[in-house]
């Protein structure tokens, strides 16, 4: 990620957990062993809540979001920094041609994925239900201790930020991400290049992983 002045001057940290960054990572990790002594308890919880979910939403979402390979960005739209409500809301009207675009970066997309990548109404409304009740049965009874976690990690980033400034807070993120002024470098399936050309950056500490958005 290339930096300009402007986009040092308009670097954040992000407020609150993102309900829809946190529902996608949760089912990253949901389906793999990684960090069995800390996630042992919600594993077994999270997985005797979503057997109450309809067998289909809930495979819809771990095809949506694997726990290796890329996923849609359409899953995690600006929107939901202002609740989960309102990023369901953007996910569902999302333009078909992006449906079509993202849904090809899975890298087995099964064909009954194929209403959903040509956004028809109902396989919309479906996604949109899933996603509600993955994050009820998976997230909410955690979401106090998600919360808690964003905001013991804003109080370590604001204490970089105090004590030397906008390259202190981005060289604290490692070691998934790498300041090299005037470049973030971050780990990533594909190998790219974003030049932020003033829009500036945003980074947090999800719940469940480290992650960042812009």
């Amino acid at each position: 990620m290339h930096f300009t002045c402007e986009d040092l001057l308009r670097t954040r940290v992000a407020a609150a957990p993102d309900p829809l960054w946190e529902t996608v990572l949760s089912a990253n990790l949901l389906a793999t062993r990684q960090g069995r002594a800390v996630f042992g308890a919600w594993r077994a919880q999270a997985r005797a809540g979503l057997r109450r979910l309809p067998r289909h939403q809930l495979h819809l979402v771990r095809t949506l979001a694997p726990p290796r390979g890329s996923f849609p960005d359409f899953l995690n739209p600006a929107e939901a920094a202002q609740g989960l409500s309102e990023g369901v809301r953007a996910i569902l009207s999302t333009p078909r041609r992006r449906l079509a675009e993202e849904m090809n970066v899975l890298t087995e997309a099964p064909s009954w994925l194929r209403p959903l990548a040509d956004g028809e109404p109902a396989a919309l409304e479906n996604l949109g239900q899933a996603l509600h009740g993955y994050f009820h049965a998976a997230l909410t009874p955690y979401w106090s201790a998600v919360r808690a976690q964003i905001e013991a990690d804003r109080a370590v980033r604001a204490r970089e930020m105090l004590s030397g400034g906008v390259e202190a807070l981005l060289s604290s993120l490692g070691p998934a991400l790498r300041w090299r002024p005037p470049h973030l470098e971050a780990e990533y399936p594909l190998d790219r290049e974003l030049r932020l050309d003033g829009r500036g950056f945003g980074a947090a500490v999800a719940g469940v992983r480290s992650r960042v958005f812009w």
